[in-house]
């Protein structure tokens, strides 16, 4: 019974990485290419010390992103819009430092709101850096 459970557990855990991985491959602008334009063109620092997430679908104009405190709205300007978390301090416990980033998928026009707690779809998003 415990093999079968273990089993379930490997294909479950299997499946949903194979679904993370395929939908962040699907979309119209690579992960990497996000993570060069996060760099060089939005936060224009380096990453070292810092984690990126990146959630695996653009989100559509208006879209909320909740976190502990705070409710964060994707611009309404934008039609799509990617939602990069930047954790500015990993290490510390939480009430620091971080950003909620979205990019619009066409004209990769962007803001920048800053936080203090994690996104509450931090568990569905991808690790884009390191």
């Amino acid at each position: 019974m415990r093999c079968m459970y273990l089993t379930f557990c490997m294909v479950f855990l299997a499946m949903r990485y194979s679904f993370a991985v395929s939908a962040a491959v699907q979309t119209d602008y690579p992960p990497q290419s996000l993570l060069q334009l996060l760099k060089e063109h939005v936060l224009m620092e380096a990453l070292d010390g810092k984690i990126v997430y990146i959630l695996n679908q653009p989100l559509h104009a208006n879209s909320l992103v909740t976190s502990w405190q705070d409710t964060y709205s994707v611009p309404g300007q934008f039609e799509r819009a990617w939602f990069i978390f930047v954790d500015d301090l990993p290490n510390a416990n939480w009430e620091h430092a971080c950003r909620y980033v979205f990019i619009d998928v066409e004209t990769k026009k962007y803001t920048i709101e800053q936080g203090r707690t994690p996104p509450t779809v931090l568990g569905d998003m991808i690790l884009l850096y390191p």
